[in-house]
């Protein structure tokens, strides 16, 4: 028998053109020029549970075109799980709870596993992450920052005053960047290095406090370890997509890249509110007030309703900006 489809390498969205053909016990996998891609015994593949795809031993992944297609032998799975899958009611029975449990999972359970590995990764893998998201800004068109060097020196020595006396502790430094497709913008990587736009430096000049607010903020994300929480629950995500609909090729990466991006969201303004926190209580040990605060957010706003076409909306890291500036005011009353 032989079967048109894609031949998907490990643990990769690379795939060729190629045919199954099944002889006897074992299965060989050969691509349009008939050279041997993948070869196993039958009884060694597995099927996946709600599609047509294979799996071999080495994580390759053979997908039949015709997606009505039905391989005639079994597969490795135990047989308790096939009498389950054969039991209509048990059927409908995971249908309507699998979803409330991957959701209690994705915004529960998740979560706080993340916040509790993010605080044993050891430092030089922390490093690598950040550097190697250093190394990808160039992706987002970012450019060498315009900023003067004296200006440089004035913010980095506020920020380095201010964390001297909140007793922070040392590690995060700035690094400045020009880039027209975020506008004013600042994040925070694991590492503590804090990225800021020239747009931002310059909507805030001469209003060192409000910068400063910005600051602490994303010392806040460092110091909560935000950046390596949300990592670790984005890949919980596509493990517990993985187990509920099966290995289908390239759509884990599909559903975490854009539906899970609503459930991500709503972590990050989880996030977002424990940073603000963290600024607005060092404001307060600063003797600053919080007027800071809200002066920059509101600064970020005015910039993000006069760019509403801007890719900023799809990419800011800051949602529901003016839902925190309504909070601090709600705190203040």
């Amino acid at each position: 028998m032989e079967i048109d489809g894609k031949y998907f390498l490990p643990k990769s969205p690379k795939f060729y053109k190629a045919k199954a053909i099944i002889f006897g016990d074992s299965i060989s996998i050969l691509d349009e020029e008939d050279n041997l891609l993948e070869e196993s015994e039958v009884s060694k593949v597995t099927l996946e549970r709600f599609s047509n795809s294979i799996t071999f031993r080495t994580g390759s992944v053979f997908s039949p075109a015709d997606v009505r297609f039905r391989w005639n032998f079994r597969d490795n799975t135990p047989m308790i799980f096939e009498k389950i899958k054969s039991t209509k009611s048990v059927i409908l029975l995971c249908i309507f709870l699998l979803p409330l449990v991957g959701w209690f999972s994705i915004t529960k359970v998740i979560p706080k596993i993340a916040e509790k590995i993010a605080t044993s990764i050891p430092e030089t893998y922390i490093n690598e992450l950040s550097q190697n998201a250093l190394a990808g800004l160039d992706e987002f068109s970012f450019q060498p920052s315009m900023v003067p060097d004296s200006k440089r020196t004035e913010i980095e020595i506020l920020m380095d005053k201010s964390i001297e006396r909140l007793s922070i502790g040392n590690g995060f430094n700035l690094i400045f960047f020009k880039s027209d497709v975020i506008g004013s913008n600042a994040f925070a990587l694991p590492d503590g290095t804090i990225v800021l736009t020239d747009s931002l430096v310059n909507k805030l000049e001469g209003n060192p406090e409000a910068m400063l607010a910005i600051l602490l903020h994303e010392i806040g994300h460092v110091e909560k370890n935000h950046g390596l929480r949300l990592m670790i629950e984005s890949l919980g995500v596509g493990i517990i997509f993985y187990y509920i609909v099966g290995d289908v090729p390239g759509l884990t990466e599909l559903i975490t890249g854009s539906a899970f991006n609503f459930i991500q969201s709503s972590f990050s303004r989880s996030m977002e509110t424990e940073a603000d926190e963290y600024s607005l209580e060092s404001l307060e040990k600063l003797g600053l007030s919080s007027d800071s605060f809200i002066f920059a957010m509101k600064s970020l706003v005015d910039e993000n309703d006069s760019n509403s076409d801007n890719i900023l909306s799809y990419l800011s890291t800051h949602p529901g900006i003016e839902e925190r500036i309504d909070s601090v005011k709600s705190i203040e009353r």
